[in-house]
């Protein structure tokens, strides 16, 4: 099994999914044991440190996406074809689908597209997983910070 994380900025919640691939399939991550799941909650606490926030996000391992119910809110996840940047409107709650480095699926971008998800384009390369959540929540930041002091 790999795993591949869901971005939630709904109170900076962070959600890892569980996806179904063989080792030679898409991702390069077999498992998450138990140390590094460790790892990833120290690693937020450190961030939340630097950057003086006081709201400590969850790590949630959930099951397969095509076991899902729609999540609310705005969807949208990254997509190397799409030319689309991100833009708003945006609902209360938005959830950006990060996939492994060499892409979602077929079957799980029909999914995606299958709960209304958007496609977008993160950066003109194609990102590493770790440098998507952020590339995503910069854009989100960016776009809505400048609508609130314009």
């Amino acid at each position: 099994m790999q795993y591949q994380s869901i971005h939630t900025i709904k109170k900076s919640k962070t959600v890892v999914h569980k996806a179904k691939r063989s080792t030679r399939d898409r991702s390069e991550k077999k498992d998450l044991s138990p140390a590094q799941l460790h790892r990833l909650e120290t690693m937020t606490i450190n961030a939340l440190k630097q950057c003086g926030r006081l709201y400590l996000p969850k790590i949630i391992i959930h099951p397969l996406l095509k076991n899902w119910q729609r999540p609310v809110g705005s969807l949208f996840f990254g997509d190397p074809s799409s030319q689309i940047p991100l833009q708003g409107p945006f609902e209360q709650t938005v959830t950006f689908f990060i996939g492994p480095e060499k892409g979602f699926s077929t079957e799980e971008i029909e999914q995606l597209l299958q709960f209304k998800a958007q496609g977008i384009s993160l950066h003109e390369n194609i990102l590493r997983a770790e440098t998507a959540p952020l590339t995503a929540l910069s854009q989100f930041y960016l776009l809505h910070h400048s609508k609130l002091t314009s």
